[in-house]
């Protein structure tokens, strides 16, 4: 998921950067701000997505070494 936005976020942003570099102006706001806002978005998935695989292998983990110690 955080590919996604940050993919469609590139693929939007690409344009308003070509149109930027050409006219000095930003032509489509609202264009910019949807992919600002997909960056952050996408940014904030791969925050969420990391902190819950390490607590995944923290339980993973706790499960293994109370298997151990039950032996």
């Amino acid at each position: 998921m955080s590919s996604a936005s940050m993919l469609a976020a590139l693929f939007l942003g690409i344009s308003g950067v070509v149109d930027y570099s050409r006219t000095g102006l930003v032509e489509r706001p609202p264009t910019a701000v949807l992919a600002t806002g997909l960056v952050v978005v996408g940014l904030v998935q791969l925050a969420v997505g990391l902190i819950l695989d390490s607590v995944d292998r923290g339980r993973v983990e706790a499960k293994r070494l109370a298997y151990i110690q039950a032996c």
